[in-house]
């Protein structure tokens, strides 16, 4: 059972990609970059947060190929972008871009890092790439993130980027085997550019939506797909009655002296 009727968007990827940085080129990856992909998820720092054991190469050529061929701006489907750096084009990363949905304009966001190559302020300008690909690039209002609470370094990217905190879920994956239960830390930003009736009162808009979603949840409850229900509950927005004053698109020249 879907919330939502989902949205066939078509992307024009060659306007978009790829994205060029002062140091980074942020493209599509292919096969050949498969050795550098291994590299760093399988590195134990990236596995902490996994629940997955270490992917094989030909696991690994597989997952580049399916990637490959997933649209950008595939609305409930990640994008997985490569980052490389240097002229050999080493790829060091990736950053991921999910359309939530397109008729209320929202997007997530992730990334994935080789730690060989942190503190270099990489992971922050290719996170700004990428929030300027989601904002300017597909037009989206909003975009989220999450990490896991143990994960400083994915957090403080994200209030470097600008996105503020929001809220906690608790409990939400078992990351370290049976029975460990993790948290997860929901940050957002805007794009500052209205949507919907933006003159109506904040605390009027923050009621009318937690009001939909209660009913939304209470008609899952009420029907046959149980599972559903309690899975939206456990994911279900935190709503904080502040407004975000960090407005990314304002704050690209002023975070750029920011190092991650």
């Amino acid at each position: 059972m879907s919330l939502t009727h989902q949205v066939a968007v078509e992307v024009d990827e060659k306007e978009l990609l790829p994205v060029q940085t002062d140091r980074l080129t942020i493209r599509r990856m292919s096969e050949r970059d498969v050795d550098d992909y291994l590299e760093y998820v399988t590195h134990p720092d990236l596995l902490h947060f996994s629940n997955r054991a270490p992917y094989s190469k030909d696991e690994a050529l597989g997952i580049l190929e399916r990637r490959r061929i997933v649209p950008l701006g595939s609305e409930r489907e990640w994008v997985s972008l490569g980052v490389d750096c240097g002229e050999d084009g080493k790829l060091i990363g990736e950053v991921c871009l999910k359309v939530l949905s397109w008729i209320n304009r929202q997007g997530e966001v992730g990334w994935f890092f080789n730690p060989a190559y942190q503190r270099r302020g990489f992971a922050t300008e290719a996170g700004r790439a990428l929030m300027d690909l989601g904002f300017r690039g597909l037009d989206l209002h909003r975009l989220s993130g999450r990490c896991y609470c143990e994960n400083e370094r994915s957090r403080l990217l994200m209030e470097r980027l600008g996105m503020r905190r929001e809220g906690l879920q608790r409990e939400v994956a078992c990351i370290k085997g049976p029975g460990f239960q993790s948290t997860r830390t929901p940050f957002s930003g805007r794009s500052g550019k209205p949507m919907g009736n933006e003159t109506a009162a904040p605390k009027r808009r923050l009621y009318a939506q937690i009001w939909q979603d209660i009913g939304r949840l209470n008609e899952l409850q009420d029907g046959a797909d149980r599972g559903e229900a309690e899975s939206l509950a456990a994911f279900q927005r935190t709503y904080a009655a502040i407004d975000v004053k960090r407005i990314f698109l304002d704050s690209l020249e002023a975070g750029k002296g920011s190092k991650g």
